[in-house]
Parts: structure tokens; C-alpha cells; sequence
């Protein structure tokens, strides 16, 4: 006897609410892809950006709450202010984050 499974990965498609634009390995285009969370930890704010294909950046918001810094790994963030927010750029990745996100009211 044969069964079948789906070939899905069980995880829940992200809320529109929490996509941001990114541009992923060397992009140039920004595309509305990359879901954000937000959870507070010992360092405070920290937002995971989860790649569509698998992956995540982790990011640590400063306490002035207009920028970001690089929760882990070896990579330094760019950071460059917008005018809705932040562009944050790791290595070849490239992501706009949004003010609103940055905010512990966003939880």
C-alpha cells in the first residue's frame, strides 16, 4: 500500500503584516518576501528576519530604538536611516525594516 504526505514543510504561510522587503544574496531588487518576529530576551528587543527559503538574521534593536545591531555571528550590520525606518545590510543581505517594528509596542 502507497501513501502520500505533502511535500510542505508544516509551517504556517507568514502574515502578510509581518513581511518585509528584502533583497537576499546580492539582489538588486527589494521584494516583500523575509517575515519579521520580534521577542524580548535579556538584550532586549530582538527581531529574527526569516528568509523565504530557510535561514534567519537576528537582530538586537539599540535602546534608542532607531537603529539595530547584529545579534549573532560574525557579520557586522550597515545600518542606514529611512525615512519609514531602517535599511540593514549583512554581508550580500539586504533588508528594510520598519519603524513601527523597531517599537517594544510592536509585540
Amino acid at each position: 500500500m502507497l501513501t502520500a504526505c505533502s511535500q510542505g514543510n508544516g509551517a504556517p504561510p507568514p502574515d502578510p503584516e509581518n513581511l518585509v522587503e528584502c533583497a537576499l544574496a546580492g539582489a538588486g531588487a527589494f521584494e516583500r518576501t523575509c517575515a519579521i518576529e520580534s521577542s524580548v530576551g535579556a538584550e532586549g528587543l530582538v527581531l529574527t528576519v526569516l528568509h523565504p527559503q530557510g535561514g534567519f538574521r537576528r537582530f538586537t534593536v539599540v535602546s534608542d530604538g532607531r537603529t539595530v545591531s547584529s545579534a549573532d555571528g560574525a557579520q557586522l550590520a550597515s545600518v542606514t536611516p529611512r525615512e519609514d525606518g531602517i535599511e540593514v545590510t549583512v554581508g550580500l543581505d539586504r533588508y528594510r525594516i520598519p519603524a513601527k517594528a523597531m517599537s517594544h509596542d510592536a509585540q
